[in-house]
């Protein structure tokens, strides 16, 4: 396989539910003997690259997901400043990778949040795994920001949901970039409440994939076709795993 001796980097893009889609892509770079140097992640990519860069085995990581509830990954926070609180995702990352930096990860990790101060992403590639992790995930005025450092953080998909240059400092041959969003449908016909908030989340996800940073190596970006999937249902797990895996299989022996 012509990605069999290059050093590769992983980014692993935010959708939510959709996301899921990205154990899919890690089952077929784990059948492939492909091997990140270095992860990347964003929103619910980032939980899904905590995971991985954990090493902990494909199968426990499927197991952890199944069980994944919103009951279980958050608290009301009474409006202040937001709806609810994603502690619970916090403990559930660093109690299932038995980590609590991301230094001490047998991966080296990016993580992306935004600076709700400023309006400047931030890089995280060490300090609080969980912390740093829930606060890539925490949608503005839906979840209250995380403080890390004395200030602030958010949805680090507010600065990109595939961010590819959260890589560029390192030395890499080629990027693997998972966009679990190209091929998200949208509703025809958004008549009700939900579903036009629904379809404005989707959108602003997918227009932030499209922000990207020119970097010196190849990238390879794997799209799985998703099709229409609301991305707050965890309950799709074995709808999305497989359709990730297809297209990463079918992406990465189209390089032989």
């Amino acid at each position: 396989m012509w990605l069999a001796n290059k050093k590769i980097g992983l980014v692993l893009g935010g959708g939510a539910s959709l996301a899921l889609a990205h154990f899919g892509v890690l089952k077929a770079l784990e059948e492939r003997g492909l091997k990140p140097s270095v992860v990347a992640g964003v929103r619910a990519g980032a939980v899904g690259a905590a995971f991985y860069s954990s090493g902990i085995s494909y199968s426990a990581m499927c197991d952890i997901t199944k069980l994944v509830s919103w009951y279980k990954i958050i608290t009301p926070a009474f409006m202040r400043p937001g709806l609810a609180k994603l502690n619970k995702l916090a403990d559930i990352i660093e109690q299932s990778t038995n980590t609590e930096q991301i230094e001490d990860l047998k991966i080296p990790l990016r993580i992306v949040t935004t600076n709700l101060l400023t309006g400047e992403p931030h890089v995280h590639n060490k300090g609080r795994l969980g912390l740093i992790a829930s606060a890539s995930c925490s949608i503005p005025g839906l979840f209250a920001p995380v403080i890390i450092d004395g200030e602030p953080h958010v949805d680090g998909g507010l600065s990109g949901n595939l961010p590819i240059y959260a890589l560029k400092e390192d030395e890499l041959d080629v990027v693997i970039a998972v966009d679990p969003l190209k091929y998200c449908h949208l509703y025809k016909n958004p008549t009700t409440f939900y579903r036009v908030v629904l379809q404005a989340f989707v959108i602003s996800l997918k227009t932030s994939s499209t922000i990207f940073c020119n970097i010196d190596r190849k990238v390879i970006k794997i799209e799985p076709k998703v099709g229409l999937v609301d991305p707050f249902d965890l309950n799709v797990f074995d709808l999305l795993e497989p359709l990730g895996y297809e297209e990463a299989g079918r992406v990465l022996d189209s390089l032989d």
